[in-house]
This record gives C-alpha cells, sequence and structure tokens, in this order.
C-alpha cells in the first residue's frame, strides 16, 4: 500500500472520497491511497468484492482461486493468510475484511479509516 500516493496512471492527487477497485490490475484505490494485491490476492478479493457485502464461505474462496486442481485441493489455512495479507494492506483505506464466524468473510466500509 502507498499512502498518500498519486493516482497510479496520471499522477495527479487522489480525492480522499474516490473508491476504485480494477480487477485486471490488482490495484484498489480508497481514501486517498492506493492499494496493490498479489495474483492471489486480488483473486481472493475479487470475489469478496464481487459479493456486494454478502459473507463469502472459506469453502467458495478456495473453489473460486483453486479451481483448475482437479485431484488435489490446497490447505484450508491458506484462506486464513491471504485474508490476513489483504487486511494488512486495507488499514489505511475505507474497506475492512470482516470475518463472520463459522460462516465466512465479507467485505465492510468503515466510517472512519485507521489512522496508523
Amino acid at each position: 500500500m502507498t499512502p498518500g500516493a498519486p493516482c497510479p496512471i496520471c499522477a495527479s492527487p487522489l480525492p480522499k472520497l474516490l473508491e476504485v477497485y480494477d480487477q485486471a490490475s490488482g490495484i484498489l484505490i480508497s481514501n486517498g491511497n492506493v492499494v496493490y494485491l498479489s495474483e492471489r490476492e486480488n483473486e481472493f478479493f475479487a470475489a469478496l468484492w464481487e459479493a456486494n457485502g454478502r459473507v463469502v464461505s472459506r469453502q467458495n474462496l478456495m473453489r473460486t482461486v483453486y479451481w483448475m486442481l482437479e485431484n488435489e485441493e490446497p490447505h484450508i489455512k491458506i484462506a486464513d493468510v491471504l485474508i490476513c495479507k489483504i487486511r494488512r494492506k486495507l488499514k489505511q483505506t475505507n474497506i475492512h475484511i470482516e470475518t463472520l464466524w463459522r460462516q465466512g468473510y465479507q467485505i465492510r466500509r468503515r466510517s472512519v479509516p485507521n489512522e496508523q
């Protein structure tokens, strides 16, 4: 994440109220900050983003990202690790990922972003 960074396209200052997610590039702009997601992080985040605030189960996240593995499944804890990495990157934005015990994850908007 790059706090207070200029727009990665045109280099102009980013307005605080702008919230844009470009799935193709894995770039999220929120609260005047630019977040760069890795390929795997981007796939997880995209599944949550497209759910529009609905809960996405860990199993559905894994199926969405690892659909190409026919005979083997990656360890389910990979989802927890990726969510943790994404949360770290989202700290300065208006977006956070909430865990709903035994249900899954969902994207929520913060009223006031973290100031860390």
